[in-house]
């Protein structure tokens, strides 16, 4: 959305993808933990850059 590479991003989608392609349960697992800190990041960068953003303008 804001036209910039964004690899949080990026790195959410790519281990939710991956998901499917575990062989056992033991890897659903592991690849779930993967796909949850990434997701993790994002939300708390998204939320940082929010932040920033959100301030009143100084006049």
């Amino acid at each position: 959305m804001s036209g910039r590479p964004e690899p949080l991003a990026d790195a959410a989608f790519a281990r939710a993808g991956a998901l499917r392609d575990a062989a056992d349960r033991d890897e659903l697992a592991a690849r779930k933990g993967e796909f949850e800190a990434a997701v993790t990041a994002f939300i708390v960068d998204a939320a940082a850059r929010l932040a920033i953003t959100d301030q009143p303008a100084i006049r």
